[in-house]
């Protein structure tokens, strides 16, 4: 990690780094979605048939790492946003009114569709009340450290990152408003430290990897790292000079990583993975995503995370996170899968990419109906519901890209 570096006085401070959009950040969280969701439609299992396909392989099988990705991100924008707010009024009021408008609508409506909608057409079984609470409360991440995967319901056992980032939403703002900035880099070292060691007693001694990996206080070292990062990056006017002197450091954590779950796998399976691994992978994302905020428009990494697929991606990561698994089911409950679509096609690498298109098809046109009903009518509303008339200061852009994460299962 980079030096701390001593406080400036506002006149000094360079641009608030959430105080502006930047669209890179976007293109990382299309990134991350993408392997979440061909980590979820199994393409790691596909016999793919052409040359690299080893190498694709691979990179899909890392895709349980979206989560961290997001939790990484997450933690940079929220924090940012969080300091800007630090000085104004209305500091709990808006951010959780501008918060509940932005996650509870989707998700609530996705609950509403599972729960009730589906058992009443009998297109699907109805939920036992029981599995429905963890659902309902945001408990989500408890429910699969104590039951496991088996444990919940059939469309949505995906959603114990949504709980992580709810729980985090609910503390989170009390430690910044509290705390001054090297106490609250204190904090974030702490929490560092100690979700490592959470995790070395859960999965490490005890074996429990699942539940080491699902709950809030094995996992808050992401989101530690990523406010951690939004700290150092808020007071020094040099901070590019900073990442590029520490460059070569994250590039040997990377190689070291990657080095590890070629090695080791994922952290389900492996305790070491589970355990050293995910620090490693949260310090190799915040490098990851400090570089992208910093680089300049014209940057070759600036210009590849900035297109505008993967920007288009990014910005409806959310809702294409809720809805990606459901769709999956659905279209296997009909029938949709592998290996009747290669008895129609021909040949497998030709029945993988019909599969993969048609689940991916399917999931953005739902994310972009989402976007026109719910999310796009919220956004509007949550900002004449926290607008000041009187602010010379506007709401940080950066608000529209620090949306709950989306994880992997």
């Amino acid at each position: 990690m980079p030096p701390v570096i001593a406080e400036q006085s506002n006149s000094q401070r360079s641009p608030m780094p959430s105080a502006r959009h930047v669209t890179a950040l976007d293109g990382i969280r299309g990134i991350a979605v993408l392997l979440v969701m061909l980590l979820h439609y199994e393409v790691r299992r596909f016999n793919l048939g052409f040359p690299g396909a080893r190498a694709v392989h691979a990179g899909i099988s890392f895709g349980w790492a979206g989560v961290d990705l997001f939790f990484v991100l997450s933690g940079f924008l929220i924090t940012g946003i969080l300091l800007d707010a630090k000085e104004r009024p209305f500091y709990f009021r808006n951010f959780y009114i501008r918060r509940t408008l932005r996650i509870f609508p989707v998700y609530y409506a996705f609950l509403l569709v599972i729960f009730v909608v589906l058992p009443l057409l009998h297109a699907a079984p109805a939920t036992p009340a029981s599995i429905q609470l963890w659902y309902w409360t945001y408990t989500t991440d408890f429910l699969v450290a104590i039951k496991g995967w088996a444990g919940t319901t059939l469309f949505a056992p995906h959603f114990w990152s949504l709980a992580i980032e709810e729980q985090f939403y609910l503390v989170w703002p009390l430690a910044i408003l509290m705390l001054s900035r090297r106490q609250s880099q204190v904090l974030c070292a702490a929490l560092v430290v100690s979700a490592l060691g959470l995790r070395c007693w859960i999965g490490g001694a005890h074996g429990l990897l699942v539940a080491s990996w699902v709950l809030p206080f094995t996992r808050m070292d992401t989101l530690a790292i990523g406010a951690f990062l939004a700290l150092m990056v808020r007071w020094p006017s040099d901070f590019r000079s900073v990442v590029a002197r520490f460059r070569p450091l994250g590039l040997i954590l990377a190689v070291l990583l990657i080095g590890m779950i070629g090695w080791r796998g994922g952290p389900q399976g492996d305790r070491l993975v589970g355990t050293v691994g995910l620090s490693l992978v949260a310090v190799v994302f915040g490098w990851f995503v400090v570089e992208a905020y910093v680089a300049a428009p014209e940057a070759r990494l600036a210009r590849l995370l900035s297109n505008r697929p993967l920007v288009w991606l990014g910005r409806r990561s959310y809702a294409m996170y809720v809805v990606h698994h459901p769709i999956m089911t659905a279209l296997t409950m009909v029938g949709f899968e592998v290996g009747p679509v290669r008895s129609v096609v021909g040949f497998s690498t030709g029945a993988h990419a019909v599969y993969v298109a048609v689940n991916v098809g399917l999931t953005a046109l739902v994310a972009q109906c989402s976007w026109w009903l719910i999310e796009h009518p919220c956004a509007v509303l949550k900002e004449r519901l926290t607008r000041r008339p009187t602010a010379s200061i506007p709401q940080p852009a950066a608000e529209a890209q620090a949306g709950p994460v989306t994880a992997t299962s």
